[in-house]
């Protein structure tokens, strides 16, 4: 048979390069036969079923003849051209809907009059059901007629909305359950160093639609980190202290709950004394490091960035002056949430809806008050992105008789940060 087809075309279909170009690996590929006649004139199109082609070491095979009979031409001669496609939205075919819109995929049978029925035989009060092409309608066409405006049918289904809206998008996310690991170089070495390559784990095959395409993993170099916290025990205490006089302080005692994606978390818990050490009150040191005049202030030390959202715990260590004194604690949280340019979007203040004390209810209540003998511990939620939280520890020392004997406050800016998303 006499081919047309270019040097390209050729060195693809027979140099075993096809499969380069991922057809037939993906369910919606197809191919569609178009015949003419001698004279360049189109006869007649369709779609080649499954079982006359196949792909075999690279290259397709087609059973020409096979093809062209099924199209209702049994001699003469005639030019065929194939079209190596993939559905992107719709399809040749025609579907079933109820009169819902939705489509249906089960059995039915005709009637006399043409109508089609819900079930293999008629019951009284049976179902009509609707033929409708599986296809969308052209809108509107542009002046230039470069391009068109395609609308849906009244078709209650969710792929074929879904086809229609990722039909004009480059992209298309999809939930994919594959477990993600980097290859090092030099693995079990002095130095490991990471590779461009990843390792996909997946609980079943990879679909082979996936081949030749492109992977984007989001936020792929640290997706959970749980550092251990180390404070120096020669200077910071893991619990409170008994003695004089009396000093608020407090460490990060759990990140369990929250991913690490920067920082340093055990700078952190040794920072705090360079302000619990200044003269400055509470208040003006938050007029300090966070002024409402829109402007990032520079912080003293690399708080942890965390991965929103997270919960992060916060644990006295004060200094009391005996064990059965009553302490009335009051942690209360500041700060600024940024836009991704840096600009101040919010501040931390009761009812923000980026930072929150689980114990006082949870995110936008960023004050807790509780008494006790035996210590304060809080959780703190982090939900908004590119937020700098301050932490404030005030504690009372009561004597027996309820008056207070003396108070300390400590106060850290922007110690808990979280990373820009």
């Amino acid at each position: 048979m006499k081919t047309t087809l270019s040097q390209k075309d050729k060195d693809i279909l027979f140099k075993n390069q096809f499969s380069n170009l991922g057809f037939g690996s993906h369910p919606d590929d197809y191919v569609q036969a178009l015949l003419y006649d001698t004279n360049d004139n189109l006869i007649e199109t369709s779609v080649v079923e499954s079982s006359d082609y196949s792909i075999e070491d690279g290259s397709v095979k087609l059973k020409t003849g096979t093809i062209i009979r099924k199209m209702g031409f049994d001699r003469g001669r005639y030019r065929v051209k194939y079209n190596f496609l993939r559905r992107k939205a719709g399809s040749h075919e025609v579907v079933l809907v109820d009169g819902n819109n939705q489509i249906y995929n089960g059995s039915y049978h005709v009637m006399e009059n043409g109508h089609i029925m819900k079930g293999e035989q008629h019951v009284e009060g049976a179902e009509r059901l609707f033929l409708k092409e599986n296809k969308y309608f052209i809108h509107e066409i542009s002046p230039s007629r470069n391009e068109v405006r395609i609308i849906g049918q009244n078709i209650d289904n969710k792929k074929y909305n879904d086809d229609l809206f990722y039909s004009g998008k480059q992209r298309k996310r999809e939930p994919v359950d594959f477990n993600v690991k980097f290859t090092t170089a030099n693995p079990g070495g002095t130095a490991e160093v990471l590779a461009d390559s990843v390792t996909l784990q997946a609980s079943s095959d990879v679909p082979t639609q996936y081949l030749n395409g492109l992977l984007y993993l989001k936020d792929a170099v640290i997706q959970k980190g749980i550092f251990e916290i180390i404070p120096d025990p020669t200077q910071i205490p893991l619990n409170e202290t008994i003695g004089e006089p009396i000093q608020a302080r407090w460490i990060i005692s759990d990140t369990s709950g929250a991913p690490i994606s920067g920082g340093d978390i055990n700078a952190v818990n040794n920072s705090w004394r360079d302000f619990s050490q200044r003269t400055q009150s509470v208040e003006e040191l938050r007029k300090q490091f966070e002024p409402d005049d829109k402007t990032k202030r520079p912080i003293p030390y690399s708080s942890p960035i965390f991965v929103r959202p997270s919960q992060v715990k916060l644990k006295s260590i004060s200094t009391k002056p005996s064990e059965d004194t009553l302490v009335r604690y009051t942690w209360t949280l500041s700060g600024r949430d940024f836009t991704k340019s840096g600009n101040i979007n919010n501040f931390i203040t009761p009812g923000n809806d980026d930072a929150g004390i689980v114990e006082a209810g949870g995110i936008g209540n960023t004050q807790y008050v509780e008494e006790s003998t035996s210590g304060s511990e809080i959780t703190v939620k982090l939900d908004g992105s590119n937020t700098e939280v301050g932490v404030a520890l005030k504690i009372e020392a009561k004597l027996k008789d309820g008056v207070t004997d003396a108070v300390s406050e400590v106060y850290l800016p922007a110690i808990l940060r979280t990373k820009k998303q």
